[in-house]
């Protein structure tokens, strides 16, 4: 397994490491080595007791999309276009600049 880790320097000369996902581990100490052997010992451990998953979810299965009950809103609204041939007015003059 390989991990993303952030490591560095404090302002006394020690180091600090941290790690995201998928184990979120941080550590402290004196050298880099010290706390990357740290980290890797807590990941060691706390992965001896978990697996990692991939979960898929089948979010079409869960119902309408909330946001499909505004779509088509602005078909047949003639003030729809006049707004979207404003805006692209807006954007060209912004870009000239």
């Amino acid at each position: 397994m390989n991990l993303k880790v952030a490591v560095e320097q404090l302002d006394d000369g020690s180091f600090q490491a941290s790690t995201t996902y998928p184990l979120a581990l941080s550590s402290a100490g004196p050298t880099k080595e010290s706390v990357l052997e740290s980290l890797r010992q807590m990941a060691r451990e706390r992965m001896a007791n978990c697996e990692l998953l991939d979960l898929q979810i089948d979010v079409s299965s869960s119902g309408e999309h909330p946001w499909m009950k505004f779509a088509g809103i602005w078909q047949n609204n003639e003030m729809f276009e006049d707004y979207v041939e404003s805006v692209e007015e807006y954007r060209l003059a912004a870009n000239e600049r």
